[in-house]
C-alpha cells in the first residue's frame, strides 16, 4: 500500500516538474501581454490539463474563498512539494514584494528551470555512457572470439583433422 501511494506520489511530482515550463510559459506569455495575473492564471488553468493546472485552481480557488494570495501559493507550494512550484512561489511573492513585475520574473523561473533540467539530462546521459559501454563490450567481446576461433579452426582444418586421426 505505502510503495503504490510512494509510487504515486512520485509520479505526480515528475509530472509537475515535467509540466511547469510550459504552463509557466504562457502564463508569462499572458501576463506580459497586458492581463493581470490572476486572470491570466485564470485563462492558462482552463486551457491546461495535468497536476500542475489542477494545482493552480485549487489556488485560484482559495483565492476566490478569500485566503490571500501569499497564503494560497504558500499553500501550493506546501502541497507539491516540488522544487520547481517551490522557486516559482518564492519567486512570485517576491516579486510582489519588491513590485517588479511578474511577467519578467515568470520568464526568468522558466529559463533556470530548462537549464536545470537540462543539466539533469547531461548527468543522466553522462551515467548511462559507461553502462551502454559494458553491454557492447559484453555482447562484441563473444561474438569476435567466435568469429577468431572459428577461422583458426578453418584455415587450420587439416592439421587438426590429422592429430585427430582423420
Amino acid at each position: 500500500m505505502y510503495l503504490w501511494l510512494f509510487q504515486a506520489v512520485q509520479k505526480r511530482q515528475a509530472a509537475i516538474d515535467r509540466d511547469i515550463p510550459d504552463f509557466l510559459d504562457i502564463l508569462a506569455i499572458t501576463v506580459l501581454s497586458g492581463m493581470s495575473f490572476r486572470s491570466s492564471l485564470e485563462r492558462v488553468c482552463n486551457h491546461f490539463d495535468g497536476p500542475v493546472a489542477e494545482e493552480m485552481q485549487k489556488t485560484l480557488h482559495e483565492m476566490r474563498l478569500g485566503v490571500s494570495r501569499r497564503d494560497a501559493f504558500t499553500a501550493t507550494k506546501e502541497r507539491c512539494r516540488s522544487d520547481n512550484i517551490d522557486n516559482f512561489v518564492t519567486t512570485l511573492l517576491q516579486s510582489e514584494e519588491l513590485g517588479t513585475p511578474i511577467g519578467d520574473a515568470l520568464a526568468s523561473i522558466v529559463k533556470e528551470i530548462r537549464r536545470e533540467r537540462a543539466q539533469q539530462v547531461r548527468r543522466a546521459a553522462a551515467k548511462a555512457q559507461p553502462k551502454v559501454a559494458l553491454v557492447a563490450t559484453t555482447t562484441m567481446v563473444p561474438g569476435a572470439m567466435i568469429l577468431m576461433l572459428g577461422g583458426m579452426i578453418f584455415a587450420n582444418w587439416e592439421t587438426i583433422s590429422k592429430m585427430f586421426g582423420g
